[in-house]
């Protein structure tokens, strides 16, 4: 109440509907829960029926709020910190609680019972089964960032460092551009500041928490918002003490000029520092903040005395129950407590159960007797919400299915400079090969190719017919300075495989001549007379020419 979040909802996948954004659905549910989703079901089910009920209803309302945008549940129990937190921590949590679950129903599967059914190899096959699906899904999981790149290269902190600790260049702040993750990690290694920051409801510049950016470091994965943001910080960067900039992206290479910095070095990781000048250092004293002494001293004692309690009930003997209970009515009310928790904790060893126990026991026994002679109808229904599911994803999924669909997988494929999936989506017939296509993508666009990200593919209209069609399309190019709109037409041929796109003619055209001397004092060098992807000849290989003045009169 004393420092609530006053943070601008910052737009994160983890509130996304899973079914709408098949891409969050895939980062924050099947990737955490892994193979643990084919015995999420049984888990939860066994747990609810026993006495470890509480922790099955604290894994089910984890995993319910991780669920993120899919329901309106999670919006509604959550009130106004839905639009401030990020729901994978429920997720995270869910999979943490239900690991004990998991244990009970592996034991219930490979148990004398499964045994009995199915036989030693039976049992030894369905082992054999739930390992290898754990196996699989944790090695797909962390090789899933080279399948497709989440984060920037790994980044050496030693240049920076030493950057920044040579000269006094830690009495500025500084900030990184394309760094990700690692943008913590440089933090961590200097003692210099930063603007910008990793975790965002701590963060204390006004406008940090004034706009919708998580981090600056990120910009331009919130288009124009973010651009902008990013620009309050490099025009004006003596009001906040930054004088240099780390980037690992080129993106921002023109604002970074038209603003005024300029490049100092190279550092040997490949990092370009740019500085500005008349920035003045930081002042000796930065203002902090002020906490009353009861909270400081609160967050110092209060963590650690409760593992220290925890350490120390662990090592108590366990009281015995024939033991007399002890006087004293704050004694007896602890003893009342101690009972009620043994009770509710004790783990049922089929023999001894209390009343409650029991009566939850019987009412499940006469559920499952009720539903037994229904498991083949259960198991036929469940097929088919498997199968009506997967052809309904396979309907909606317009990247299989339509031409404006492969149009937009084939600009997916170039946003994230996966050139060959891109290049898998032309028409096979009329395609050239990966070489020369990469070629002719290299000399084509010119800036817009090299300082610019796709934010958006509209599709302005399609006409289709049996085997061929036409989608235009209008491509929306941001750079770090505004955004362009390109609109294009593409054929499209069907195939057996589906729609590919015709690629487009290249134009054929070269220049005349190669070094053209004109009327005025100026020589332009053409380059090469065509691109090619054989051997450069000595011809191309020209000097750049130098000009010298001996004396000029300005008019």
């Amino acid at each position: 109440r004393a420092d609530p979040i006053t943070q601008i909802p910052i737009p994160h996948a983890s509130r996304d509907s899973f079914v709408g954004n098949p891409n969050a659905g895939l980062v924050f549910w099947v990737v955490p829960w892994g193979a643990g989703l084919l015995l999420l079901p049984a888990a939860l089910w066994r747990g609810l029926r026993s006495s470890a009920w509480p922790l099955a209803v604290s894994a089910l309302f984890a995993a319910l709020l991780g669920t993120g945008g899919t329901t309106p549940i999670p919006r509604l129990l959550l009130g106004a910190a839905y639009d401030i937190l990020t729901l994978d921590r429920f997720t995270f949590w869910a999979t943490v609680l239900v690991l004990p679950l998991y244990g009970m129903t592996l034991a219930r599967l490979w148990g004398e019972a499964a045994a009995v059914r199915f036989g030693p190899r039976g049992v030894a096959l369905l082992r054999a089964g739930v390992g290898l699906a754990f196996l699989a899904a944790s090695l797909w999981t962390a090789n899933l960032a080279a399948l497709r790149a989440m984060q920037p290269d790994r980044i050496d902190p030693v240049p920076i460092t030493a950057f920044l600790d040579k000269d006094q260049h830690d009495r500025w702040r500084y900030l990184t551009l394309g760094f990700g993750d690692q943008m913590a990690w440089i933090s961590a290694q200097t003692a210099a500041l930063t603007v910008d920051g990793n975790y965002h409801s701590a963060r204390r510049l006004p406008e940090l928490i004034s706009t919708p950016v998580e981090r600056l470091e990120g910009a331009k994965f919130r288009g124009i918002p973010g651009i902008g943001s990013l620009q309050q910080f490099l025009t004006v960067p003596e009001k906040y003490h930054l004088k240099y900039i780390f980037s690992n992206d080129r993106f921002y290479d023109p604002l970074l000029f038209f603003s005024g910095w300029h490049e100092v070095e190279w550092l040997e990781n490949g990092v370009v520092v740019w500085e500005r000048d008349d920035v003045p250092p930081l002042p000796p004293e930065l203002p902090q903040p002020a906490y009353p002494l009861y909270q400081r001293l609160m967050w110092g004692t209060l963590p650690p005395m409760a593992l220290l309690a925890a350490a120390f009930a662990l090592l108590l003997p366990r009281q015995s129950r024939r033991r007399p209970r002890p006087r004293g009515r704050t004694v007896r009310l602890a003893g009342a407590i101690d009972a009620v928790l043994l009770r509710w904790a004790a783990v049922p060893d089929g023999t001894r159960r209390s009343g409650g126990q029991r009566r939850w026991r019987e009412r499940a026994a006469r559920l499952t007797a009720r539903l037994r002679g229904r498991r083949r109808l259960a198991a036929v229904a469940l097929a088919v919400t498997i199968g009506v599911t997967a052809l309904a994803v396979a309907g909606v999924n317009p990247r299989a299915q339509t031409p404006a669909g492969a149009v937009v997988a084939y600009y997916d494929a170039l946003d994230v400079h996966d050139f060959r999936a891109a290049w898998a989506r032309l028409d096979p017939v009329a395609r050239p090969t990966l070489d020369r296509y990469l070629l002719d993508r290299s000399v084509r666009d010119g800036l817009v190719t090299s300082y610019s990200m796709l934010d958006s593919v509209l599709i302005a209209g399609t006409r289709e017919t049996a085997d061929a069609a036409t989608v235009d399309v209008e491509l929306v190019y941001v750079t770090s300075l505004t955004e362009y709109r390109v609109r294009r037409s593409h054929r499209l041929n069907r195939r057996a495989d589906g729609w590919f796109i015709v690629p487009d003619p290249v134009d054929p055209a070269e220049p005349d001549e190669r070094f053209a001397r004109r009327a005025s004092v100026a020589y332009a060098s053409l380059g090469r007379r065509l691109p090619t992807t054989g051997t450069t000849t000595y011809g191309d290989v020209l000097d750049r020419p130098e000009l010298s003045v001996a004396s000029a009169r300005l008019v």
